[in-house]
């Protein structure tokens, strides 16, 4: 597959990521009402299914797209990914918070509590070295305090798929 159409994909991957972030800040809003949440929610279902499936188109080639097979990530395991890419390029601090981290990718309380295992040190994401617990950390035990950032491998892998 050609640079250019790998990128193409990327650059769709991480927008739908971005989508999705924006419609569940939009989705805990509490002025919201009813009817407007539910939409919002079928949008987001809507997106994280076109997410689903770019995700299988992608893991064709390219150095994402082997940490992606070799790993067997999830769509829930890219959006952490991609949220904490969009820390690194955009924050002053690059370290986010467990909790504030899986608010961000999940919506609901439960989903929350079942996502915690996408932070374990055996998961994917902690196993392939993607995402790290931060250097500085007091209390890396505990996964809703504790400070994840993407690693600079993870980095440099999304950025050999774009350059």
């Amino acid at each position: 597959m050609r640079r250019a159409t790998r990128s193409s994909q990327v650059e769709r991957l991480l927008n739908l990521c971005d989508d999705l972030q924006r419609l569940s800040a939009r989705m805990r809003d509490p002025e919201l009402g009813r009817e407007q949440r539910s939409r919002l929610r079928s949008m987001s279902r809507r997106k994280i299914a076109l997410l689903t499936r770019d995700l299988r188109a992608i893991r064709q080639r390219g150095p994402l797209a082997q940490v992606m097979k070799q790993y067997r990530l999830t769509p829930q395991d890219f959006l952490v990914l991609a949220h904490l890419l969009q820390r690194h390029l955009r924050a002053e601090d690059p370290a986010v918070q467990g909790r504030v981290l899986l608010s961000a990718v999940f919506e609901t309380s439960f989903e929350v509590l079942t996502g915690l295992d996408l932070l374990r040190d055996e998961s994917p994401l902690r196993a392939s070295g993607l995402i790290i617990v931060d250097d500085d950390e007091e209390h890396p035990d505990d996964l809703l305090e504790a400070r994840f950032r993407i690693s600079e491998d993870a980095v440099n892998a999304f950025r050999d798929e774009v350059v």
